[in-house]
């Protein structure tokens, strides 16, 4: 019951924290956003889910999601990656590393070689457009900082994490430019809990300030844009093998995830896996559908996203992830 205390005090401070941001969200609304690839949904299994993972970030892309669950990972050493070409023209990438509330995210983006044209629309020679953003995070639970604290019991298991981000953006001298980004993150882990006689095996909650201190870019034409400030609200819930996640943004985007865990699957001359099952909505300006798989064995899972959006062509995502264990 305690728990449950601190935990409904956890809740108001996140929901005081999201309404704080979003008057701040508002106040800065007239600046000029940038755009950069860390907006896209990052992870293959979190694309699965919609893009709903900011309060479950249970693997290494909560690099990308929520810093603050780094802090929750076990001992093993994670490694995802995919890369997703469109239609031969640009290529994307990501990796994501992660270690015992420690993380290390790449994103890149390249194109095609671009026809550069002058103001009579003669060729004039051809450039390509590429972007890079990097990602490194520190998060820990309370429980555990350097710094002794009086805790009430349970605020111990409260996480805090940050994030700082180095994006680049290469093209003509014109438009390329570099900057960077801090954002903070906070989740809170209710373990294990009774619920009208059910068992819940997990239940989270978390909220990321997305650019709360930036350096605007500034390109090389004299051309300034700072980084969009917002946020991203979180919460998951899990039992059974079924986790459900929902997510809501700042710009009023709602993203809704399922996952289904089926374990100790034989796989014929392999041994024993494990699969899982994905969906997920994306509720914006459109609404778009997410399916996924996922194939677990030995550590090693190999992922699969479909996103099926009513204006854009279809999108399907390949992704390898492993878990290893570093003790002998």
């Amino acid at each position: 019951m305690r728990i449950m205390r601190v935990g409904m005090q956890v809740c108001l401070l996140l929901v005081l924290a999201v309404l704080a941001s979003t008057a701040l969200v508002q106040g800065q609304a007239r600046a000029q956003p940038m755009l950069t690839l860390f907006e896209l949904e990052a992870g293959v299994r979190a694309a699965g889910l919609g893009g709903a993972f900011a309060g479950l970030a249970d693997d290494e892309n909560a690099i990308f999601y929520n810093p603050a669950a780094l802090a929750y990972l076990d001992d093993r050493a994670r490694f995802s990656s995919l890369y997703e070409s469109h239609f031969g023209l640009t290529d994307f990438g990501q990796l994501a590393l992660a270690y015992k509330g420690l993380g290390l995210g790449l994103l890149l983006f390249n194109s095609r070689p671009i026809i550069q044209r002058d103001e009579q629309g003669k060729e004039a020679g051809q450039f390509n457009y590429s972007a890079v953003g990097l990602a490194g995070a520190y998060a820990s639970t309370l429980g555990k900082l350097p710094v002794p604290l009086e805790l009430p019991r349970g605020l111990e298991r409260l996480a805090l994490g940050a994030r700082l981000k180095l994006y680049r953006v290469k093209a003509l001298e014109e438009g390329s430019g570099a900057s960077l980004a801090l954002d903070p993150s906070v989740m809170f882990d209710f373990g294990r809990l009774s619920a009208g006689g059910l068992e819940l095996e997990g239940l989270r909650l978390g909220l990321v300030l997305e650019n709360l201190l930036g350096v605007p870019m500034e390109f090389g034409s004299g051309h300034r844009e700072g980084w969009p400030l917002g946020f991203r609200f979180g919460g998951s819930v899990s039992v059974r093998g079924l986790s459900l996640a929902a997510d809501l943004e700042s710009n009023g985007t709602f993203h809704l995830g399922a996952e289904y865990r089926l374990a100790g699957l034989a796989i014929a001359g392999l041994g024993e896996g494990g699969l899982a099952l994905r969906g997920g909505l994306i509720l914006g300006r459109r609404l778009s559908f997410n399916f996924g798989l996922g194939l677990g064995l030995k550590g090693f899972q190999i992922d699969y996203a479909f996103s099926a959006h009513p204006q854009l062509p279809l999108s399907h995502l390949l992704g390898f992830s492993a878990a290893l264990d570093l003790d002998p």
